[in-house]
């Protein structure tokens, strides 16, 4: 029995993720995708997302491509059905895995592209002293903050919680 997506607790919970997931930089849409797959019990047909949440089938189609290159949504196959069917990743490391993969390429690769202008040699003479450590200093966090989030995408889950509890000991 799957449960009605047009009230409820199910209904708030893909209203709120819409949400909040715009704080990730995600579209209000791709997250109602995303919310209603999170809390379907089954595989779900794109046909399905339509009719419950009300979105243009172009919008979904373009949004499920999105989720499911992020890693967030998988595409499944059923043996004698010509429908594709989706499901969400509900494994909540892998979908940390995969939000770290989004706001590192939107945000840092970014601000690390742009900070490899900015090294001590090309400013000297132009900028203080104090304004190129600044500059350095930014761009150190930076680059430690991509290896950071680098290694927290690449490990898996046990090898992250170990390290992750010998470092808080």
């Amino acid at each position: 029995m799957e449960i009605d997506v047009t009230s409820g607790i199910r209904k708030d919970f893909i209203k709120d993720w819409s949400e909040v997931a715009t704080a990730w930089g995600i579209s209000k849409k791709m997250a109602a995708i995303h919310g209603y797959l999170l809390t379907a019990e089954k595989q779900v047909s794109a046909e399905e997302i339509q009719r419950d949440l009300e979105i243009s089938r172009g919008c979904i189609s373009t949004n499920l491509s999105h989720l499911e290159s992020a890693g967030l949504v998988r595409k499944i196959y059923i043996k004698d059905s010509r429908k594709e069917y989706y499901e969400a990743e509900k494994n909540t490391y892998k979908i940390l895995q995969a939000v770290i993969s989004i706001r590192r390429e939107k945000e840092l690769t970014p601000l690390l592209t742009m900070m490899e202008k900015y090294c001590p040699t090309r400013m000297n003479g132009e900028l203080s002293s104090d304004s190129i450590n600044l500059i350095c200093d930014m761009r150190h966090y930076a680059v430690k903050s991509d290896r950071f989030l680098s290694m927290l995408e690449n490990k898996d889950e046990s090898l992250f919680v170990r390290s992750f509890l010998n470092m808080i000991k």
